[in-house]
């Protein structure tokens, strides 16, 4: 793949010496103004315009907040990793729906039973440059008040940590760290009050608190005005 080539002369970087577009637009009138030669490769529809990766990361961002109205951080590998990145959110849209946007971004995408790279995308009009895409969804406080008013509802107690010296439950800083095993009494009511049951490859081994929580919280979306629980995704 071609990579864009900068005319020096045409126009000044920012003073850092690194590209600053933090939107699509801005990525894309960037390389307008540094004269940056997006070479194409002849596709079935005219020319396929090909963009780098600091700008394929930036039309991504500003697609994925687009889409789903919800913010996500998306960061840059260096050194030997670069051409991936990190995409990082609390709550907002299921994993899913993400992880199936974000391929479009990349021109090539790893194979373990290989240990190499493939070429994907190769015909779409527009080939981003990325190499990979990393996906974390982390608990936020939607989903933190979510998830306890789901198991004070389920009128499920005794596992949420507790401050000893007001008795009054403690923040949940980076997500739940309940360890306790779930009763099957508790896992019933639990399942009572959804209305379904969970699966059984998660039961049938006695499961945390947290690990519920977590699998609770990865099948909920939360884009909307109400939390969506969806026990048959993924």
């Amino acid at each position: 793949m071609s990579t864009p080539t900068f005319n020096e002369s045409a126009h000044p970087r920012s003073r850092s010496g690194k590209w600053t577009a933090k939107t699509v637009d801005e990525a894309f009138a960037g390389m307008d103004a540094l004269s940056v030669s997006t070479q194409g490769a002849p596709t079935a529809g005219g020319t396929q315009t090909q963009v780098g990766v600091k700008e394929s990361a930036a039309a991504m961002r500003h697609d994925l907040r687009a889409k789903f109205d919800h913010q996500f951080s998306v960061k840059m590998s260096r050194g030997t990793g670069y051409g991936w990145v990190h995409v990082d959110w609390n709550d907002g849209p299921r994993a899913t729906p993400v992880t199936a946007m974000t391929g479009a971004y990349c021109n090539k995408q790893f194979d373990g039973m290989d240990d190499s790279y493939h070429p994907v995308n190769e015909d779409a009009p527009v080939r981003y440059g990325l190499c990979g895409v990393l996906h974390q969804r982390n608990i936020g406080p939607k989903g933190q008040a979510y998830l306890d008013s789901l198991f004070d509802e389920a009128e499920i107690s005794g596992y949420q940590r507790i401050e000893p010296r007001t008795g009054e439950r403690s923040d949940y800083d980076g997500g739940y760290s309940w360890s306790e095993p779930m009763s099957d009494r508790d896992v019933h009511k639990l399942e009572k009050h959804l209305g379904e049951f969970l699966p059984p490859r998660l039961t049938n081994n006695r499961p945390s608190i947290a690990e519920v929580a977590h699998f609770v919280h990865a099948r909920t979306d939360f884009t909307g005005e109400h939390p969506l629980l969806d026990l048959d995704s993924y």
